[in-house]
């Protein structure tokens, strides 16, 4: 038996292998590394640099935003060496904190959610009608989206705050079908995302729907910044809202 264990628990089990090659076991083992890796954010650097005040709220508003989408930061007081230096090299030394590196060098000054998103791809309403509207990005929206860009629909999924929703945060799911030994609820999230990606659907997140109206062709989806967007059928998928 292959055992993790932290202060006597068992965090996970596998049959040992048979035979002189067993798939299935180098497959688990394999499943596992990924998953410490993502979760601990081993390998790779940040894709985010933030700087600002330590105790400020739109500080921990931010780092909230990208530890929940799944987008590696480092935070940096504002007084720091660091701090100071990124400041001074990315032009915002004396401008309105926390400002936001990416890892292109594009730097933002106190940006508001959406903006973050943008720099991120993921805030570009698509041009023209689509087939399904998703509105939500938790477990069932994800998996909405799955199955309509794969039978090729034009699909759009919308999600206010963070892929994955509520159960995004959670720190193991047990009961979901496909992980026998469960999964932390980014993990689950990060994988159905790259499927819904890899299938061609458009997501943007952090911009909530605040209108809905039918039209001939189908629905008219609107947004707080008064953009608009068509779609011929919408699944609601809000979750516990």
């Amino acid at each position: 038996m292959l055992r993790s264990i932290t202060l006597g628990v068992v965090d996970t089990y596998l049959p040992s292998p048979h035979g002189t090659w067993d798939g299935g076991f180098h497959l688990a083992v394999s499943e596992l590394l990924e998953e410490w890796a993502r979760d601990s954010a081993a390998g790779g650097g940040p894709a985010v640099h933030i700087v600002g005040q330590q105790q400020s709220a739109r500080s921990h508003e931010l780092r909230d935003v990208l530890t929940r989408n799944g987008i590696p930061f480092e935070f940096f007081p504002a007084e720091s060496d660091r701090g100071r230096l990124l400041l001074e090299r990315s032009g915002h030394a004396g401008s309105a904190l926390p400002v936001v590196i990416t890892y292109t060098g594009q730097a933002l000054a106190d940006p508001k959610t959406d903006e973050l998103a943008a720099a991120f791809g993921l805030a570009t309403l698509p041009a023209g009608i689509v087939d399904v509207a998703i509105i939500g990005a938790g477990p069932a929206g994800l998996s909405a989206a799955v199955y309509t860009a794969s039978e090729g629909l034009a699909t759009l999924l919308l999600e206010r705050e963070a892929i994955g929703g509520q159960a995004g945060s959670s720190s193991l799911i047990r009961n979901h079908l496909g992980f026998p030994r469960g999964t932390s609820g980014r993990g689950l999230a990060t994988r159905a995302f790259a499927q819904v990606w890899s299938f061609g659907a458009d997501t943007v997140i952090t911009w909530p729907v605040t209108g809905l109206r039918p039209t001939d062709s189908g629905y008219m989806l609107s947004f707080a910044d008064d953009s608009e967007v068509e779609s011929r059928s919408v699944v609601i998928a809000t979750g516990v809202s």
